[in-house]
């Protein structure tokens, strides 16, 4: 799966990790577009695994379902994926979009010291989507 590509330093890097490969995938033609645009159930095993060793961890709240958790980040990539196959926007701001729901999401259920860090990259990446700068 995409995860084996990884060596993250923790667990919670590992969720950012699928980021980062989707993005590579993407841009260097291995995905086509054509792909995203029929896509409509994402293979969550890599995502789960993910979201399960990061709570195992302690980076994530331990009273989340981490089935539900996986599959609500995983329907935000659909969702991003799909608009970028048809053209919506290009390359970079696909890697943004991917990041911005994993942070937003990862917000909302993080357990500390990583959600006063997820916090602030959530304002960097939507000064990145809006062209702003704090």
């Amino acid at each position: 799966g995409l995860l084996k590509q990884a060596e993250p330093a923790d667990e919670f890097e590992l969720l950012f990790h699928i980021v980062g490969v989707l993005s590579e995938l993407c841009g260097s033609g291995s995905i086509e577009r054509a792909y995203f645009k029929e896509l409509r159930q994402w293979p969550e095993d890599s995502m789960l695994n993910a979201v399960r060793n990061a709570m195992d961890a302690g980076f994530i709240r331990d009273d989340i379902a981490p089935t539900i958790f996986a599959a609500h980040i995983t329907s935000g990539y659909l969702h991003i994926l799909h608009d970028w196959a048809n053209g919506t926007f290009d390359l970079d701001e696909l890697r943004i979009r991917l990041e911005y729901c994993l942070v937003i999401s990862l917000a909302a259920v993080a357990a500390r010291p990583k959600a006063s860090w997820l916090k602030q990259r959530l304002l960097e990446l939507q000064n990145e989507l809006t062209g702003t700068v704090s």
